[in-house]
């Protein structure tokens, strides 16, 4: 009898320790996460003729972040055109582009304080509508 309390006070020594390890793991990744969220959102240039509809947030996988702004007077070769540039500008390296004719749209990668894919898109949102030229810019970061 008092060796089977010794195994339950030590299961529930080793649960509260792993606990422990679990919430200061969490707690860590959370602030990372927060952390490099503001850092992506503070190194993106400025794209002309671009405003922000979804706000610099982390995404549901890894360690990356994703937001989305809607680019007026646009269309997905000019919007990510003029997306690159404004890259470019700002010091990135554009490291691939694509245009895919069927679906009609573009994405690149550029790289410089942080890796980001974006992918430009006739809009489909109320906010962001091809019915008015516009195009959605969505981005994705990654360390």
């Amino acid at each position: 009898m008092h060796s089977g309390r010794k195994a339950i006070l030590g299961t529930l020594i080793l649960a509260f320790g792993l606990g422990l390890y679990a919430f200061h793991a969490i707690t860590t990744t959370a602030a990372r996460r927060s952390t490099f969220v503001d850092e992506a959102a503070a190194s993106m240039p400025t794209i002309p003729g671009a405003r922000l509809i979804s706000p610099w947030e982390p995404a549901t996988y890894a360690d990356d972040v994703r937001a989305m702004y809607c680019l007026e007077a646009a269309d997905p070769d000019t919007g990510g055109a003029r997306a690159m540039q404004a890259f470019t500008a700002a010091g990135w390296t554009t490291t691939e582009t694509y245009h895919d004719p069927k679906f009609d749209t573009f994405a690149f990668l550029v790289s410089g304080p942080i890796r980001v894919r974006g992918g430009v898109a006739r809009g489909t949102r109320p906010d962001c509508s091809g019915a008015k030229h516009e195009v959605t810019l969505a981005l994705d970061g990654t360390r």
